[in-house]
């Protein structure tokens, strides 16, 4: 019995022993963690120690020049800034320009959640809008946004299912490309005034109505009948550019004779089914 308590004693005092050194090496470990640590907190990266116009402007470069879009999520998206450190973050969102062109898919419920934030991000800036269209709820959504009034560009393609009144104000909106992807009678008009706009790449016959045709220095139509095109050339007296691809449907050879006045024409690109011209 003496003998077994013995050797107890002297396990307990090895292993007190042991938990002693090993509580010494744990506290110099803990305290060269802390002095690494440390040390790492000071560091500064090169590139945080940037100005932050210099970083703001080098994050403009990676991005496509406006009014391209970039896209929306994933590496190449501006919102990837956001989550690399908290400078960067404060830099992407005091740059309104990363959020000024906008692409949308067809998922309408990110279309939603994104317009929204990329929207305020823009703050004053002028926007460029691209959208595929198959929602025409969301597209009125859209429209009723107080942001038209900063819309540049626009783009618009996909599939019409209505006729959309546009009332909304678009002081700034300079150029309107429109492509259906199936040949519609539906379309748009438009009733506010476009003062600025000056480029439009427009489809056959869902061409919108209200545009300031007197207005266009650029001007593509694609799949226009020849009566068509002629018509609209009648009210376009200040094109530089033109491109039309022609259909040739049953008025192709109907022609009726309108006399066309274009003084500041430079270039003009005429396509009839798989032919092509241009002077």
């Amino acid at each position: 019995m003496l003998d077994f308590m013995e050797a107890d004693r002297a396990s307990l005092s090895d292993m007190e022993t042991q938990i002693l050194d090993l509580e010494h090496s744990l506290s110099a470990l803990r305290t060269e963690h802390a002095r690494v640590r440390e040390r790492l907190n000071a560091y500064k990266y090169p590139v945080l120690t940037l100005p932050n116009e210099v970083t703001s402007e080098i994050f403009m470069g990676f991005f496509p020049a406006y009014p391209d879009a970039p896209p929306l999520i994933g590496i190449d998206s501006p919102a990837t800034l956001t989550r690399v450190c908290r400078q960067w973050r404060d830099i992407a969102l005091a740059t309104p320009m990363l959020w000024s062109a906008i692409e949308f898919d067809s998922d309408v419920t990110v279309m939603r959640c994104v317009f929204a934030d990329w929207i305020k991000q823009s703050r004053s800036c002028r926007l460029s809008i691209s959208a595929y269209i198959d929602d025409d709820e969301f597209l009125k959504e859209m429209f009723a946004d107080p942001s038209t009034v900063r819309w540049e560009h626009l783009q618009l393609k996909g599939h019409v299912n209505s006729f959309l009144e546009i009332r909304s104000p678009l002081p700034m909106l300079h150029s309107l490309d429109f492509k259906p992807y199936r040949v519609s009678t539906y379309g748009f008009t438009f009733h506010g005034a476009l003062r600025q706009l000056r480029t439009a790449v427009l489809c056959g016959r869902t061409i919108p109505a209200g545009l300031p045709w007197v207005q266009l220095t650029c001007l593509t139509l694609n799949r226009v009948t020849m009566n068509g095109c002629v018509a609209i050339l009648a009210q376009t007296p200040n094109l530089v550019r033109c491109v039309v691809t022609l259909y040739h449907g049953p008025e192709f050879d109907g022609l009726t004779r309108v006399d066309l006045a274009l003084p500041f024409l430079e270039s003009l690109g005429l396509k009839i089914e798989g032919r092509t011209s241009g002077h």
